[in-house]
């Protein structure tokens, strides 16, 4: 098991393996793909921020220096810094070269608008791993499920969703409320309002969806020759219960189960792949 570290990505997944089948069960994905080697572009002209897509859009004086332009229509496309792509690349053949198993994660809220529909950039970067050696790749950032797809037999997971969701924590600074009240409206007091209803009240303006708390585990069969089979495993973090039990990872109910295992099959249709659902369990295989 390998742990790549490079500028675009920065941390490793939660491991725990089974000793009777060597299966690697993704838990939860951490990483983080720096803005520095993100590069949108615009028409004839480059950006060094993101734009939101938008028709008849003016481009402020403000957004990175650039003098207003009119466009028709506005759009962004991300690219990966070839420097940076390059050493992430030989950071994955240099683990191959060292461990068993190489998996590569990427931390990216660029598909956030869409992330059943992941951006170009990313399947690009996801199948250069692969090329590279890794024997799966994991992308987090979106709160929610994304499709999967296999390359070269090799799973690419688009968003896992989230394993754990925490709303308890210690005492929140000052500046925490300020910015807060600022979005949410002046009632957000830290002299009337306990932290549990400000979490509350945040959790109903960007977290309502109730796929935030659907969620799916990979699992990875390995075998001599690397990946055998590759598995996914529904999970529910419990939406609707109290803030001491929300976010805890459970079995879900079979219907949610279903849905959350229907939702990823539908999704991962489109990048040719298929998830075979038998008794709660999703197998991913190419159609």
């Amino acid at each position: 098991m390998a742990l790549i570290r490079s500028d675009l990505v920065r941390a490793a997944p939660l491991w725990e393996r089974s000793r009777s089948d060597r299966s690697y069960f993704v838990a939860s994905v951490i990483a983080g793909m720096t803005w520095t080697y993100l590069r949108p572009s615009l028409p004839s002209r480059k950006a060094t921020r993101p734009l939101v897509s938008a028709a008849n859009a003016k481009v402020p004086r403000s957004l990175a220096g650039l003098a207003p332009l009119e466009y028709d229509d506005v759009s962004v496309r991300y690219e990966v810094d070839p420097e940076g792509r390059a050493r992430l690349l030989r950071s994955v053949r240099q683990a191959a070269q060292h461990a068993d198993v190489v998996v590569v994660t990427v931390h990216a809220h660029q598909g956030d608008a869409d992330p059943a529909n992941p951006p170009a950039f990313l399947r690009e970067l996801a199948r250069d791993a692969i090329g590279a050696g890794a024997d799966a790749v994991a992308i987090s950032g979106p709160h929610v499920l994304g499709p999967a797809e296999l390359v070269h037999g090799r799973p690419v997971f688009y968003g896992l969703g989230d394993f754990i969701w925490s709303d308890l924590g210690g005492p929140l600074p000052a500046y925490f409320w300020s910015e807060t009240r600022t979005v949410l409206g002046h009632d957000i007091d830290p002299a009337t309002m306990t932290e549990a209803e400000l979490v509350a009240r945040l959790n109903e303006d960007g977290f309502a969806d109730p796929w935030v708390f659907r969620a799916v585990q990979a699992e990875l069969v390995i075998g001599p020759s690397g990946i055998d089979a590759v598995r996914v495993h529904p999970v529910d973090l419990g939406q609707a219960e109290p803030i001491t039990r929300r976010g805890v990872p459970r079995v879900p109910a079979p219907a949610v189960a279903a849905e959350i295992l229907e939702r990823l099959a539908s999704m991962s249709a489109g990048l040719g792949t298929a998830v075979d659902i038998v008794d709660g369990v999703g197998t991913i295989r190419s159609t």
